[in-house]
């Protein structure tokens, strides 16, 4: 079921705000190869993390680099998930079934679709095709779908797997794990064709892809780093580790993983990408709740009170930053953009229900705001805002 025009229009300034969410920046060299073009240049954020190596950096944006105000953007119905940007618009699901298309500009919704199940995964946008897993957070039924980002659509439906969380799209390949399922799937973004499945037999939420291999963990407690060929799903090599990312980070040459080792402690691995050998291994204080963010030869990962900034040469701490609080609900990775580091802390309890740090590429303090919204799970930068979804069925600006 596909709507048109406004629903659930709601725009107005909120004075100062408080949010949550991590994001790093600073203009890095990464290639951009592994990106799929949305048709909306440079100016957007396509997917979890920016790219499919999960790197959390497009050094083409631009996010605030002072205090921010709050502006609620569009309500929606139920709890939202973290939302993708390309052509302007803001693509977002909701545990109601439904899929928003949203102006960022106007906050006028385009179009939603009705998939009829939970949406508990993060879309990501390939040419004019945006793709979307539903299904509920724990469990083995769900689908995979398509539509066309200029009407809503639907293209096609996939059965054979659910989407657990986190999708990659390369080269006109959907690539995404099927959670309790066990299974990593290829399917072909025209025609909805399964290229190829790979089954573990043990969860999966996401995978990385960079040069023609695709890189997941396993879960939960046990887990092994996979490396397959993107081409036929072949094994190319797997790690036993025990890790606990959940999605690795993939640099050049180099993949990023890291495993909360005790209840206060955690590892950072740096393990060759072409046959798995580790290069470096770095022990931390504080467990790691984020995904790592890469970005010009640094690799930023948020603990429960710090984040740190590590040298991805040799797993050297460059500077941590301490906020200060006792406990959080949970750090989430956002991007990087120009200059400023960007992270935030969900509180529990609040007030404040979360606090969003803006740090220079040094470690040091540009500003923080505090938000009222909590359970706040990532953001998305574009236009020199940032986006986040919240789960209180609500899209927020940034600016």
């Amino acid at each position: 079921m596909i709507g048109g025009g406004s629903r659930r229009q709601y725009i107005f300034k909120a004075g100062s705000a408080s949010i949550a969410a991590i994001a790093g920046c600073i203009s890095d060299d990464n290639d951009d190869s592994d990106i799929e073009n949305n048709g909306s240049g440079t100016n957007t954020w396509p997917m979890f993390q920016y790219d499919t190596r999960n790197t959390g950096q497009n050094p083409n944006l631009t996010a605030p680099s002072s205090t921010v105000e709050e502006e609620p953007v569009f309500e929606a119905d139920g709890s939202l998930m973290t939302p993708v940007i390309g052509n302007k618009t803001a693509y977002f699901g909701s545990s109601a079934g439904l899929l928003y298309a949203v102006d960022t500009e106007t906050g006028t919704e385009s179009w939603y679709a009705d998939v009829d199940e939970p949406i508990n995964a993060v879309p990501a946008v390939a040419d004019s095709t945006i793709i979307v897993g539903s299904g509920e957070q724990y469990g083995d039924a769900g689908n995979v779908y398509t539509f066309d980002t200029s009407d809503g659509t639907q293209r096609w439906k996939y059965d054979d797997g659910r989407l657990a969380s986190i999708m990659a799209v390369n080269d006109g390949t959907a690539y995404f794990g099927t959670g309790e399922q066990g299974e990593v799937h290829a399917v072909d973004v025209d025609s909805g064709t399964k290229e190829w499945k790979f089954d573990t037999g043990e969860t999966i939420v996401g995978a990385a892809v960079s040069d023609g291999m695709v890189f997941f963990e396993t879960l939960p407690d046990e887990g092994t780093i996979y490396a397959l060929s993107a081409d036929d799903g072949a094994v190319e090599w797997k790690s036993s580790i025990n890790t606990d990312t959940r999605v690795p980070t993939v640099g050049d040459e180099t993949v990023y993983v890291s495993a909360n080792s005790d209840r206060f402690g955690s590892d950072l691995y740096a393990l060759q990408a072409s046959d798995g050998t580790v290069s470096w291994t770095t022990s931390l204080e504080s467990r790691i709740d984020s995904y790592p963010v890469l970005a010009n030869d640094t690799l930023y990962a948020a603990a429960s009170d710090t984040l740190y900034a590590i040298d991805t040469d040799n797993g050297d701490p460059i500077w941590n930053y301490e906020t200060g609080r006792e406990y959080v609900n949970g750090t989430y990775s956002v991007g990087v953009t120009d200059n400023t580091v960007y992270f935030i802390l969900s509180l529990e309890p609040g007030p404040p229900e979360a606090i969003l740090y803006a740090l220079k590429p040094d470690g040091t303090e540009r500003w923080t705001a505090e938000l009222e919204h909590g359970n706040i799970f990532a953001t998305a930068p574009a236009d020199g805002k940032l986006y986040l979804a919240s789960s209180d069925g609500t899209l927020y600006k940034l600016s």
